[in-house]
């Protein structure tokens, strides 16, 4: 699910929530959810975290430079069920982006870092995002 709110004709907020659930108590390794990177939540490796649930708000503010054109800070936050320890974890995901309309599709770059709750944020750990949205 997502919305944006417009705050001007240049400026908006991009609102997306995931949810994802598996309520059987005898889960396969090979059945859990795998989340993390462009699609869930940014700055941590694409498919990393294995669970068997997740949900995720991730926020967009984003300022237009042109048409076709716009930059955007991105600020997500995540809970997800350790598939090992059985607790819940807090994921944190911090960072920058830009999206550009060309004749192909929309082309998003961003850099964002990511956090496990009570972890500190760790600069060599920061990961680039490029996604080529094509609508045919």
């Amino acid at each position: 699910m997502h919305q944006n709110i417009y705050i001007d004709p240049k400026q908006s907020i991009h609102l997306e929530n995931h949810i994802k659930y598996i309520g059987s108590k005898n889960i396969l390794f090979n059945e859990l959810f795998q989340v993390g990177g462009n699609n869930s939540i940014r700055g941590f490796n694409q498919n990393s975290i294995d669970t068997s649930f997740f949900t995720s708000i991730n926020t967009e503010y984003r300022y237009r430079l042109a048409n076709g054109i716009y930059l955007h800070s991105i600020v997500d936050y995540a809970v997800f069920e350790d598939y090992n320890t059985k607790q819940t974890q807090n994921l944190y995901g911090i960072g920058f982006g830009t999206a550009i309309l060309t004749q192909s599709g929309i082309l998003r770059l961003s850099v964002a870092n990511g956090s496990f709750s009570g972890a500190n944020m760790d600069f060599s750990s920061t990961v680039a995002h490029i996604n080529l949205q094509i609508k045919f």
